[in-house]
Order: structure tokens, then C-alpha cells, then sequence
């Protein structure tokens, strides 16, 4: 039995611009990802600062956000192409 519950998501305003700039194709992928996630805790999904507890989620080869739980919300803080 799984622990996981499902999580809000909230964008921060930086990564809002991020997902703009990266045009509508891969910011979709982003989001995507990002809402299968919150909902069943799958993902590629890699601790990337731990004291500020910063975490990397990946989006195929190219794709990445990084996000931190806040409460019952995942807050996605930046989106960026690698």
C-alpha cells in the first residue's frame, strides 16, 4: 500500500515565465509531468538542494523544473531546457 497522497500544484511566477519562454509544446509536457506527479507520485524525481529542500523533476531529455512541497502543495519554482 502506497503512502503517497495527491498534492495541489502551484506555479511561482518565475517559473511561469520559464514555461512561457520555453513555448506552448514543452511547457505542456512540463505541466504534464508535473500534475502525474502530484497525483501518483511518479516521476523522475531527484533531491537537487537539500538545505532548501529543492527538488528536479525530469521531462524527457531536454526538460527539467525544480519544485519544493510547501503544506499540501507542490510549488514548481523554475522550468528550464538542458
Amino acid at each position: 500500500m502506497s503512502s503517497w497522497h495527491p498534492y495541489k500544484i502551484n506555479y511561482k511566477p518565475r517559473a511561469v515565465k520559464d514555461l512561457a519562454k520555453l513555448g506552448r509544446e514543452d511547457g505542456e509536457r512540463i505541466r504534464r509531468i508535473i500534475s502525474l506527479f502530484a497525483h501518483t507520485g511518479r516521476g523522475d524525481v531527484k533531491l537537487i538542494d537539500r538545505e532548501r529542500r529543492y527538488w528536479e523533476i525530469r521531462v524527457g531529455l531536454h526538460l527539467r523544473a525544480a519544485f519544493q512541497f510547501e503544506g499540501g502543495a507542490i510549488s514548481v519554482l523554475r522550468a528550464w531546457r538542458k
